[in-house]
């Protein structure tokens, strides 16, 4: 619970906790595996005895997003709580595309014409040309976990226009570095509007070397990444690390401890990607 304070003493907008099922039947936080209906029912029977604040706008069902990892999970939570929102909480890009196919007017819509939110792990989204198409293709909130690295938290910002919220450790900082980069755009909007003005009163002379200064911040910054050769091959290697241990995740969850079932009953995904 301090944890709790804690971030939203830092300005976050969300919380995001594991809930295991206790001996006794009680939700607990913890990292555990549970029998996927009987940890719903109890998440259920507990939201119930808890009244909704008198000076909240929001309903618990509006308030909560239950994130699942397979789809034992969903279909449990499409039982017992068909009202709440739901999200995939992700390890492959495949594997995220089946649920989005089947849940966002496929075989088993959800409840009330509401799209399927997917919080991703980051390599996953960083992947070169298969991370951008598949943010750009979803069209549910899209949310991601978990940005530590400031490197990466504002790569993420500058892709705001896809990446709906993070998952981080560090909201404090997070918020710290979103600021700044409102901060710059609004002092580049500012210095475009002197250009022009500057470009217009002088009958457009200069205005070449302004649009290759302009160019050129875009060109370095494009990313919200790198700013040399050695940190682009650290970042590369980080990625094709860390998407790797997805790969490794993802099969290990597939085929030695088989947990990723899919919703037209399969055991496994066709993919491992």
């Amino acid at each position: 619970m301090a944890a709790f304070r804690a971030a939203v003493a830092a300005g976050a907008h969300a919380i995001e906790t594991d809930l295991h099922l206790s001996r006794d039947g009680v939700p607990v936080l913890s990292h555990l595996d549970d029998d996927a209906q009987e940890l719903v029912d109890a998440i259920r029977d507990t939201v119930a005895q808890v009244p909704v604040p008198a000076h909240s706008r929001w309903t618990w069902e509006q308030r909560i997003v239950l994130g699942c990892w397979n789809a034992t999970t969903i279909k449990a939570c499409q039982r017992s709580l068909p009202a709440f929102r739901l999200a995939h909480i992700g390890v492959s890009l495949s594997y995220a595309t089946h649920f989005r196919e089947t849940l966002d007017g496929g075989q088993s819509p959800l409840q009330g014409g509401g799209r399927l939110a997917l919080n991703m792990a980051l390599p996953l989204l960083v992947r070169p040309v298969f991370g951008a198409r598949f943010m750009r293709r979803h069209r549910g909130p899209l949310y991601t976990w978990t940005v530590n690295n400031p490197r990466w938290m504002r790569w993420c910002i500058r892709r705001g226009d896809l990446i709906d919220g993070v998952v981080t450790d560090d909201p404090r900082l997070y918020l710290e570095l979103c600021q700044q980069q409102q901060q710059q755009q609004q002092q580049q909007q500012q210095q475009q509007q002197q250009q022009e003005v500057a470009d217009y009163g002088s009958g457009g002379d200069g205005g070449g070397d302004g649009g290759r200064g302009g160019a050129k911040g875009r060109g370095r910054g494009g990313t919200g990444v790198v700013d040399s050769w050695g940190e682009w091959g650290a970042a590369a290697a980080d990625v094709a690390v860390k998407n790797v241990l997805m790969v490794l995740i993802f099969w290990f969850f597939s085929y030695v401890r088989p947990k990723l079932d899919r919703m037209d009953g399969a055991g496994r995904a066709k993919k491992q990607c």
